[in-house]
């Protein structure tokens, strides 16, 4: 395999103290890093080929998981962003490996190759069969089958060193050799903190990566950061309803098929009900959107229950009077994307905040 390529200002430090040892152990995926996979034989989500190319992403990092900004060149030619709660980075036992164009979402259930689940990685460093799924391609929810087979599950074959460049130095960087029930193949760090997959085959090949950091090895907030994806959110959505009287936010998410908030769900709302106090003659609708899997039915009233919960949220543990939310749930009446693949349907679920005049 082709070497991997790191460029780290810790790590140089983390070099020069191991005298040049493994350094494995010492990694951490930190704010501020950028990794760098080069993608061979890409393919989408209908396994059309899309080329080679360079997939960049820069790190977010905070206490309710991970995300990053991302890139690929062309002939991909896509940008977005991607967040990982907290919980998924934990126990998801699927991994994303598809990224549609102007795309800033959170996929429930799934972690991404920057960073598997703790549940994938111990399961494998135990020597453990573990559940294993990707994002396609051909999604059987728009296929109704998949067309040509896919994982399923992923068990250890062993480990194997995978050369790296650290800081214009080769090292060598202990990792997993990991396989699934179709034959792919996947090399993941051997860090707990940080099993990043550093390469695989399948359903395309990513051969290198290359990591630059500009945090610290500890990947935390500076003290009284606060949580910077929630203001980040939350800054956009204030935003929106002072320009447009009208924010939406797909980073408002709850649990399966549940009205229960997520983490970073509560802290967005809680930044939110800052700027509802400042303004106090603001009045909201609150509306709940789900996406098409399942009945019309159902999902009205699953849509109505989570608009019900941003709104006792807001007035049980923000303190907004609730005479000042109104919860509506329109299921998936309103589309604002297709609903042919898993990205489209990332669209459909949304909370949206209208101004009441």
């Amino acid at each position: 395999p082709s070497p991997i390529s790191i460029n780290s200002p810790a790590l140089n430090y983390m070099s020069e103290q191991s005298g040049g040892s493994d350094l494995t152990d010492k990694l951490a995926l930190v704010k501020g890093m950028q990794i760098t996979f080069t993608i061979n034989q890409g393919v989408d989500t209908r396994w059309k080929n899309v080329g080679d190319y360079t997939f960049e992403t820069t790190i977010i990092k905070d206490s309710s998981g991970y995300a990053f900004d991302w890139h690929m060149s062309p002939p991909a030619n896509a940008t977005g962003s991607r967040a990982v709660d907290l919980e998924d980075m934990r126990n998801a036992h699927k991994v994303s490996l598809f990224y549609p164009d102007n795309e800033s979402a959170t996929l429930i259930g799934y972690t991404s190759i920057v960073r598997i689940s703790d549940y994938l990685y111990n399961k494998l460093k135990s020597g453990e069969r573990a559940d294993f799924q990707l994002d396609g391609p051909d999604s059987p929810v728009v296929m109704k089958k998949h067309t040509r087979p896919v994982p399923n599950f992923i068990y250890p074959v062993g480990l194997e060193n995978v050369p790296v460049i650290v800081n214009g130095a080769q090292e060598s960087l202990r990792c997993i050799k990991a396989q699934t029930d179709v034959g792919w193949t996947y090399w993941i760090l051997d860090n707990a903190s940080f099993p990043l997959m550093v390469q695989g085959n399948g359903p395309f090949q990513w051969r290198s990566t290359q990591l630059a950091s500009g945090g610290s090895s500890t990947g935390s907030n500076p003290p009284g950061s606060g949580n910077s994806k929630a203001k980040r959110e939350a800054g956009k959505m204030i935003d929106q309803l002072e320009k447009a009287g009208k924010a939406t936010s797909y980073m408002i998410l709850f649990d399966f098929d549940s009205d229960r908030l997520r983490p970073l769900s509560k802290e967005i709302l809680v930044e939110l009900s800052q700027y509802l106090k400042k303004v106090q003659n603001l009045r909201l609708k609150v509306e709940g959107h789900t996406c098409t899997v399942g009945g019309r039915e159902y999902n009205l009233g699953l849509s109505q229950r989570r608009a019900e919960s941003v709104k006792r949220f807001l007035t049980d543990h923000c303190g907004i009077d609730s005479q000042r939310l109104i919860p509506i749930g329109y299921g998936f009446a309103k589309p604002v994307a297709s609903n042919k693949s898993e990205a489209g349907r990332v669209k459909y679920r949304r909370v949206v905040f209208t101004e009441i005049k």
